[in-house]
């Protein structure tokens, strides 16, 4: 194969994955966070807090979307949301949602609210935390294409995947 034909294959695979879902590592606060979402669990049903929801669709529309793909992910720990207090459990624990923040958004950023966007890129991105009050102790970022609205399949796939990875097992050295 000629440099350029190598070169230009290249550019069509990088090309092919802009229409991808693509999730960063988690970054993990504390050392067992599964833990934590199991005794949270026990507790009630996590609040999950939505931020940026009007870049995606109605506030309702994307609360049920949200909710529903992030919910009982099989592979997971199987946490379950609410999405007021009054349903939500007694624990200090949250998981907070950015949508279309900005890129460089933290952790600790999102669990302190800060962060929401208007996001005119051609990109969903999402930004997820679980926190207890502000204290972060897991996040996670991805994006996909721009979603069309809440039911949009890569909007979908892009939370369940960043829901299944928010909470990683411990490293085991």
């Amino acid at each position: 194969m000629s440099k350029r034909a190598a070169v230009i294959a290249l550019l069509l695979a990088v090309g092919a994955c802009d229409d991808q879902v693509q999730v960063e590592k988690a970054n993990s606060f504390h050392t067992d966070v599964r833990a934590i979402v199991t005794q949270a669990r026990g507790a009630g049903d996590i609040l999950l807090v939505i931020e940026g929801a009007s870049t995606v669709g109605s506030l309702e529309a994307v609360q049920r979307a949200v909710r529903d793909a992030m919910q009982g992910r099989p592979g997971s720990i199987n946490p379950r949301y609410a999405l007021n207090n009054a349903d939500a459990g007694q624990t200090t624990s949250t998981v907070h949602v950015v949508l279309n923040g900005p890129k460089a958004i933290t952790g600790p950023d999102i669990c302190r609210g800060e962060g929401a966007g208007s996001n005119q890129d051609n990109e969903t991105r999402v930004a997820l935390a679980f926190c207890q009050s502000e204290r972060a102790l897991s996040s996670i970022k991805g994006k996909a294409p721009k979603a069309t609205g809440p039911n949009d399949p890569k909007f979908v796939e892009l939370l369940q995947t960043t829901a299944r990875e928010l909470f990683p097992a411990p490293d085991r050295d």
